[in-house]
């Protein structure tokens, strides 16, 4: 499983990319992302099969993670999104996307699990 993580707060980023890899004893590879862009263009360059979860801030330069979630929808229909946000003013938003989860930062990591 390819597993992207896009946040732009780089400390929030390594820290939480190490987690994932811990909870996955680094049987899958993630890739990190500090803008919707880099995402984004990414998996345009790519097949429609290079990644299979997101996992995204709302909050970013340029495209919000939302946007961005709308854009990879019309892309890549199977792909799974997950939102993680210091934010609730979002989730309504957030359903237009139909992600797998909204958490909620700080994170849990044995939640996370």
């Amino acid at each position: 499983m390819n597993i992207a993580v896009c946040d732009d707060n780089v400390i929030f980023l390594n820290e939480f990319v190490k987690e994932i890899e811990k909870i996955t004893n680094n049987e899958h590879q993630i890739i990190k992302f500090e803008t919707a862009e880099a995402l984004l263009e990414t998996v345009k360059n790519y097949s429609e099969d290079c990644i299979d979860l997101v996992i995204t801030d709302i909050e970013l330069p340029g495209y919000n993670g939302i946007e961005m979630a709308k854009i990879l929808r019309e892309q890549c229909p199977r792909i799974q999104i997950v939102i993680v946000t210091n934010y609730t003013d979002y989730i309504e938003d957030a359903f237009s996307v139909e992600p797998i989860h909204y958490i909620l930062k700080p994170i849990n990591y044995e939640k996370l699990k």
